[in-house]
């Protein structure tokens, strides 16, 4: 038997356990991409000014990703880890655990992506109705937004990293942390 390295079957299973996080943090992202540029052109007077729109115009809550729903997510899918019908489950299946590792992640990955350029694409696509109101610096934005994706994926190996490392939700959550912020106390 063939050992595969990456399973769809456990990608889709990943992406579906993934979805009530999605919903709510997706929900909280389109909101404030939909709301913040109504707002401000209901509360002002058309052509009095216009502002140059930067990501954090656009897509202000975009830093709760790497922050927030990224490690949340991650948190929630491992969870399996500390359970013992559920280890016993996934340990049980024909994949190995590489192929479950790396199917997990490619599904959080992809998720956090989708929510990340979905979010910042439909502010600027809010930005844009309003012209009188806003000017979009596109390269900031988009600059930005690599950045931020950048960030989630330091975040989620540093969570992924602590929930190999560590047993329970509270353990993988310091060491996670340490992982990231020790290297920032080094070079100091």
């Amino acid at each position: 038997m063939k050992k595969k390295i990456f399973d769809k079957n456990l990608f889709q299973d990943a992406f579906r356990q993934l979805m009530p996080g999605v919903l709510i943090s997706g929900v909280v992202l389109c909101l404030q991409a939909i709301l913040i540029p109504i707002g401000t052109a209901v509360s002002g007077p058309a052509g009095a000014y216009r502002t140059v729109a930067d990501l954090w115009q656009v897509n202000p809550l975009s830093v709760l990703m790497f922050c927030c729903f990224t490690p949340l997510m991650a948190l929630y899918l491992f969870r399996f880890l500390s359970r013992r019908n559920a280890c016993d489950f996934y340990h049980s299946i024909p994949q190995t655990r590489s192929c479950l590792y790396i199917s997990f992640t490619a599904a959080l990955l992809v998720w956090s992506l989708i929510l990340q350029w979905g979010s910042t694409f439909l502010g600027m696509g809010m930005h844009k109705l309003f012209p009188a109101y806003f000017e979009l610096d596109v390269p900031a934005i988009l600059t930005w937004s690599l950045k931020i994706s950048s960030g989630i994926l330091f975040v989620l190996g540093a969570v992924l990293l602590a929930v190999t490392l560590t047993g329970n939700w509270l353990t993988n959550l310091v060491v996670s942390l340490l992982i990231i912020f020790f290297t920032r106390v080094l070079m100091l």
